[in-house]
């Protein structure tokens, strides 16, 4: 053999050789950020690893492009399916699933590629899509780990579509299949969670304590515990959602004794002048009688003309008794929040040993101030805050010092420390909530503002109502007077709607309305006014006779307008309508 040929063949096997190593070398790498990729996220609890995860998408797809015949390509494509799965990319994760099922069927990455493919589906919140891939998984591999796990995750597609009857019966199907299967635990919580969707606190209390039962890690044994505390809480919070009881409570009780011996109140809130000439709550004026009104604390009436511009906490010992079945309900619900507050003070010890401590204190700082404490529990969340500034945690503690003071009637007080949340962090789900209040309350002193002069336009209105026949220039002026009304009318109207669908003070939203009424009767504000009085009694105060004679009085004075028609359809229906019905739409 000549030398030439000896040597085009030398060059024909290292090329061979180079191609090879080329695209075994691309194979590598990408395995090589995949893995790290994993390390990464398994270590930060499932928040990091994406730039790793795209280098491996990258070569992979390096690798289909340049060497479509590898032996490697089944790999490549569920690397890639599984790094956008990991990536949040739910949508390409499964095209890339379904891409490599249906080029290699028989696979060895089958199995796990069908569960991923239902997994992403499920993110997808397709429900079809997701039970399709399970039941593949199950018929082509029973008895598969994955199949065990797509039963658990098939119950939770129920979830996903918000049929909790149905996801429940699939969990507890699960439960029961597989009774010592480490996802028992979990799918006890996700039973528990939907009795916390659904406000059902005594079930999603049982349930907790049913996770305790089956082997946990101490990080599940501590959510159980803090999740059943925090369900008996919200329980206890809406037996005292009853505006009757909140002038009763622990908290205003201790509100009110510090506003008497004159010290400061929630963390800087002091004593002002206007509220030693806050007036003694009076129930406000009703256009028919109606039931006892000693269980219902109205809030302070102001003078004709001018604006309530905060609540006030009667003092304990003005309040009349409470009917025996309203102090029971009362009792019982300080009761649960003492047992609260010492359950989650025993659960110290292990939050801090897993690095949760800043969350439960928070937690027990909460529960202080209903339980009573509403000072203490102000300055534990101001200390809190200071720990840790510009953080969740300081952002959470100002919002809560924000809801002491909302729940005590203390408004502006309340906007700044929303305001200061927002300061410490935005861009989470409390600055959120802490910017919709803030905004409120801006609202609503802009309102108030606005009705600075409503007693010297009210003496107008009433002159000019006395006149039966205007014409000329004072036509012109009599138009113009009556737009001022209606404007002072609208905002009246809007402290109340603030104070009931935003602040959620309904007894002084009872007031408010009652004050369109009063003063802005012939006003196109008023039927609306009048419906807001009836629905608070109806759907806050559970008070059926008052809210009958509320009913009647729009059918009465405002029969024509949609909500005269809304009250009469509740009346023609009020002897059928189911016990705890859902109310209708908020005023």
């Amino acid at each position: 053999m000549s030398w030439q040929h000896r040597s085009a063949r030398v060059v024909l096997v290292i090329g061979l050789a180079t191609c090879g190593c080329a695209y075994y070398n691309t194979f590598y790498n990408a395995k090589g950020h995949f893995k790290k990729a994993e390390e990464e996220r398994i270590a930060s609890s499932g928040s990091a690893g994406g730039e790793n995860y795209q280098r491996s998408i990258d070569k992979c797809l390096s690798l289909l492009q340049f060497y479509p015949k590898s032996k490697y390509v089944d790999d490549a494509l569920f690397m890639i399916a599984m790094s956008r799965l990991h990536r949040g990319e739910n949508a390409q994760a499964r095209a890339s699933f379904e891409g490599l099922m249906e080029r290699f069927p028989e696979t060895e990455y089958a199995e796990r590629a069908l569960f991923y493919m239902g997994l992403a589906a499920l993110r997808q919140e397709d429900a079809a899509g997701a039970s399709r891939a399970f039941e593949q998984l199950e018929s082509r591999f029973p008895g598969s780990s994955f199949g065990v796990e797509a039963v658990f995750r098939r119950a939770e597609v129920q979830l996903g579509s918000g049929d909790y009857d149905n996801a429940r019966r699939e969990l507890n199907a699960f439960i029961a299949a597989y009774p010592n299967n480490p996802l028992v635990g979990e799918a006890r919580v996700r039973i528990a969670r939907t009795y916390e969707d659904e406000q059902r606190w005594a079930e999603a209390q049982a349930e907790y304590a049913r996770v305790l039962e089956h082997e946990a890690t101490p990080e599940a044994r501590l959510d159980a515990q803090l999740r059943g505390a925090l369900a008996m809480r919200a329980e206890a919070e809406d037996l005292l959602a009853n505006p009757t009881l909140q002038p009763y409570t622990r908290m205003h009780r201790a509100a009110a004794t510090s506003r008497r011996a004159g010290r400061s109140v929630v963390a800087g809130v002091g004593i002002t002048a206007a509220d030693s000439l806050r007036r003694t709550a009076k129930p406000p004026a009703r256009s028919a009688p109606v039931a006892d009104s000693s269980q219902v604390v109205a809030p302070p009436t102001a003078p004709a003309g001018q604006p309530n511009s905060a609540p006030q906490v009667a003092p304990s010992e003005t309040l009349p008794p409470l009917a025996p079945d309203l102090a029971a309900e009362l009792a019982r619900a300080e009761e649960m929040l003492s047992t609260v507050l010492s359950r989650l003070v025993d659960l110290r010890k292990p939050a801090s040993r897993l690095g949760r401590k800043d969350e439960l204190e928070i937690e027990i700082a909460i529960t202080r101030a209903l339980a009573g404490e509403p000072e203490e529990a102000a300055g534990d969340l101001d200390q809190r805050a200071r720990s840790a500034p510009k953080s969740d945690l300081s952002a959470r503690a100002h919002y809560e010092i924000g809801e002491i003071r909302r729940r005590l009637g203390f408004y502006e007080q309340a906007r700044e420390s929303y305001e200061s949340s927002l300061r410490e962090k935005r861009g989470t789900p409390i600055s959120e909530l802490a910017t919709r209040k803030s905004a409120a309350i801006s609202s609503r002193n802009a309102a108030i503002q606005g009705l600075q002069s409503s007693a010297e336009v009210l003496a107008r209105w009433q002159v000019a109502q006395r006149d039966s026949l205007v014409q000329g220039d004072a036509l012109e002026a009599h138009i113009a007077l009556a737009a001022e009304f209606e404007t002072l009318a609208s905002k009246q109207l809007q402290v109340a709607e603030i104070d009931l669908l935003e602040l959620d003070q309904p007894l002084l939203a009872l007031g408010e309305f009652e004050r369109v009424l009063t003063d802005y009767a012939a006003s196109l504000s008023a039927p609306r006014a009048a419906f807001g009085i009836a629905w608070i009694y109806d759907y806050r105060l559970r008070d059926a006779a008052r809210a009958q004679s509320a009913y009647l009085r729009v059918v009465r004075d405002f029969g024509t307008t949609p909500q005269g028609n809304e009250a009469r359809a509740i009346l023609a229906a009020w002897n059928s309508r189911p016990e705890g019905e859902a109310p209708s739409s908020p005023p």
